[in-house]
């Protein structure tokens, strides 16, 4: 009975010391403090796709995932540089999401992105591939433009360090984000 009572009043210790930095530092500073998240670093979709962690792609051309594309990919009638501004900015004007790292990869570009989420502060690891690629001649061997326009493709990775996720939110998220990506505007839908 002690011990019970002494583990008790250690947890009601620990919760109040935590709830006193909390109100001093902000409860969504003390949050963002104890989820902090891993080392950014670039990844590689081509091991990804074929390691325990595939269900985490959420979209990828089959030429860089393996035999068969995951997701819906397409490809975008734009550079990887455009693409990538497009892309940066359709994700940060997402609430509570914002760009960690830029890598230029393989004539590509790699981009990373945390969302964390509005009550915990949750991290979610969003991570983009824009793929350069080229207009290809139709089949006939004509194309309708006069010159070959630049295109890209993209592949989508996002990880919850921290536990289960929830991959339909995630799924969500990027959908909104692809969405947005071929909109006319370019723009976030609002939720």
């Amino acid at each position: 009975m002690f011990i019970l009572r002494n583990l008790a009043a250690a947890l009601a210790t620990a919760f109040l010391a935590v709830a006193i930095i909390g109100f001093i530092v902000g409860p969504e500073q003390m949050l963002d403090r104890v989820f902090v998240l891993p080392t950014v670093k670039q990844i590689n979709f081509t091991e990804i796709a074929t390691s325990s962690k595939k269900d985490r792609i959420i979209v990828c051309p089959a030429e860089h995932c393996g035999d068969e594309a995951i997701g819906s990919p397409r490809v975008y009638y734009r550079s990887v540089a455009e693409l990538a501004r497009q892309l940066r900015d359709i994700a940060q004007a997402d609430p509570d999401t914002w760009l960690t790292g830029e890598w230029l990869v393989d004539g590509g570009v790699q981009l990373h992105f945390v969302h964390r989420s509005r009550f915990l502060r949750l991290p979610d690891v969003i991570v983009a591939q824009i793929y350069p690629g080229l207009m290809e001649p139709e089949p006939d061997g004509t194309n309708d433009l006069e010159e070959p326009a630049a295109t890209s493709s993209l592949a989508i990775y996002s990880d919850f360090p921290f536990g289960p996720r929830l991959l339909a939110t995630d799924k969500a998220r990027v959908a909104r984000w692809l969405d947005a990506l071929v909109s006319p505007q370019g723009r976030l839908r609002r939720r």
